[in-house]
């Protein structure tokens, strides 16, 4: 594996992207702490009985919390499913990086719903999620 990876995310991304597809935060898009992340985990790419994290083309640095903030989204559309993901990733996802992520995966989430079904039927749930928090101003 090559030693210097391109980011998930850019910086440019997030700045450009959360206002676009999420709209308007009270949270500052400057991401302040990098970290390994899949990229691109979600249930698809995980196994059962034996854990087994599938697809790491999009291994990278991204925003703290990234990929915690990815399986959550992706765990909307079952609640029980998202509170359980939420719970065991709640040390990450109920900070300020958390709060970010979520927003970055969110916009990523809709911006997507543009090209597919899958994400299409995603984006509102997400959408509802992020506005309904702390995280998003004027909600």
């Amino acid at each position: 594996m090559p030693v210097c990876r391109s980011p998930v995310v850019s910086q440019e991304y997030v700045a450009r992207a959360i206002p676009r597809y999420v709209g308007e935060t009270n949270v500052d898009a400057t991401v302040t702490r990098w970290s390994l992340a899949h990229g691109d985990l979600h249930w698809a790419n995980l196994t059962m009985p034996e854990l087994t994290i599938l697809d790491w083309e999009g291994f990278g640095p991204a925003p703290f919390g990234f990929d915690a903030a990815n399986l959550y989204a992706y765990s909307l559309p079952v609640p029980e499913v998202a509170a359980d993901v939420r719970r065991a990733f709640a040390h990450v996802l109920a900070t300020p990086d958390g709060r970010l992520a979520e927003l970055i995966v969110a916009a990523m989430i809709v911006q997507a719903a543009e090209r597919d079904d899958v994400h299409a039927r995603l984006a509102p749930l997400v959408l509802k999620h992020v506005r309904g928090s702390r995280s998003v101003g004027g909600a």
